[in-house]
């Protein structure tokens, strides 16, 4: 499933620059040995984050899987940004984000 999101998320950054919308991975998950863990968090790496930023939109999309779901800290994580004024989104493919951004160039 991982790949699937992978390939959906890659596909959504693509549209975005095609589009010249400004969008940036927050790169939080994959394998990293103790050290480096140790030293993202002491820079403020934060488990939860969402997938991606759109500054423009102030936009936080979590990417999943059509079976994916959202983990307790990505949720606790969701209201923090909520509660800051952020929008986040969870979007299940590439296209569901796609009509999300579009929805905002209206």
């Amino acid at each position: 499933m991982k790949d699937i999101e992978h390939r959906s998320q890659v596909a959504f950054v693509n549209w975005c620059r095609l589009n010249n919308i400004l969008v940036f991975a927050i790169a939080n998950g994959g394998a990293r040995n103790l050290i480096t863990a140790k030293r993202l968090k002491d820079e403020g790496v934060l488990a939860g984050m969402p997938d991606l930023c759109l500054p423009k939109y102030n936009l936080y999309i979590e990417m999943k899987s059509p079976k994916g779901y959202v983990t307790d800290t990505q949720k606790y994580i969701h209201v923090k940004l909520r509660k800051a004024g952020c929008r986040v989104e969870v979007c299940y493919s590439a296209e569901e984000a796609i009509k999300l951004v579009e929805g905002f160039r209206l």
